[in-house]
């Protein structure tokens, strides 16, 4: 495919999801979120399955998040399924 056929595609694939999006959220108004909340209920014994496995940078992006995760639930068992494109990125999650 030529790039400006690609053009094409992606403006018209852009100007769809305008118009579904202005459709399904044209009576929601504006919500702010003033606190945390905890709507996922975790135990000490839960397991939980990370899937990371598309490229490096969703596992460097997300290793704060799991930092936050471990320190929140420390008796928690955290897996994380990865592809072979970045399981040499594991050490960044490794010590959580």
């Amino acid at each position: 495919m030529s790039k400006n056929k690609d053009n094409f595609l992606k403006r018209i694939e852009y100007s769809f999801k305008n118009i579904l999006d202005k459709f399904i959220y044209k009576n929601m108004g504006t919500n702010f979120i003033d606190q945390t909340t905890n709507f996922i209920k975790i135990s000490n014994s839960s397991k939980i399955l990370l899937i990371r496995n598309d490229r490096i940078g969703d596992l460097l992006v997300s290793s704060p998040f799991i930092k936050t995760l471990r320190n929140k639930y420390p008796n928690t068992n955290i897996d994380i399924l990865l592809s072979d494109k970045n399981i040499t990125a594991i050490r960044a999650c490794q010590p959580y």
